[in-house]
């Protein structure tokens, strides 16, 4: 719509400073991991990422389904690299992947192992259902008492007619994406709904101003 000309194709990419990682196959529509050009690539499941010792896969064991963050060694001399990104593969043979963040940008403060694809696509599930539009957010715990909890900061382009609506569907939401969070909000013992913060317009670009 942008570029005004549907018979446009685009093509999307994954490059980074490190290597050509990936790039989009037009025959599926997903990201295809170039693996024949210098580097070669482990995968460490996120949820370990913390351990002394992670599991390190190859592309002869990974499994589809699973986050992985993304390690590499290179011809030019770079060895054993964690990048910071983030993948989950769609497919094995060929190797198609999902770009699902950047390992700064999970959320595991109380276990839960929430990463930023899950937490954006439960925002974009709750601004659909309820008639509104995020310009700006911002999640991060709170320490407090026996566990603590989740806050999200919101500016809104266009608010949603119910904020606690807003709130329950985000909640549960990310209870359908991902199974740890699922399992520390059960029974009402852990992690409570989440609590929201809406901003004023334009108050994200001032505090970063």
């Amino acid at each position: 719509a942008l570029l005004g000309d549907p018979k446009i194709r685009l093509q999307e990419t994954y490059p980074c400073s490190e290597g050509f990682i990936a790039f989009g196959d037009p025959a599926t529509e997903q990201l295809r991991l170039v693996f024949d050009h210098g580097l070669f690539y482990e995968f460490i499941p996120v949820d370990e990422l913390d351990r002394g010792q992670p599991t390190r896969h190859w592309l002869g064991t990974v499994q589809t389904g699973v986050n992985y963050a993304i390690v590499v060694s290179t011809c030019a001399g770079m060895w054993s690299h964690l990048i910071g990104d983030t993948v989950r593969f769609e497919e094995l043979r060929p190797p198609l992947l999902t770009f699902t963040g950047r390992t700064k940008y999970t959320l595991s403060a109380f276990g839960e192992h929430l990463i930023s694809e899950e937490v954006e696509n439960a925002i974009t599930t709750a601004s659909r259902a309820t008639a509104s539009a995020v310009r700006e957010w911002h999640v991060g715990p709170v320490f407090q008492g026996a566990l603590g909890y989740h806050v999200f900061v919101l500016e809104f382009l266009q608010p949603p007619d119910d904020v606690t609506r807003f709130r329950a569907i985000l909640d549960r939401d990310l209870m359908q994406r991902n199974a740890d969070y699922q399992a520390h909000c059960a029974a009402g013992v852990g992690l409570p709904l989440p609590r929201l913060v809406v901003v004023r317009p334009g108050g994200f670009t001032e505090w970063m101003r």
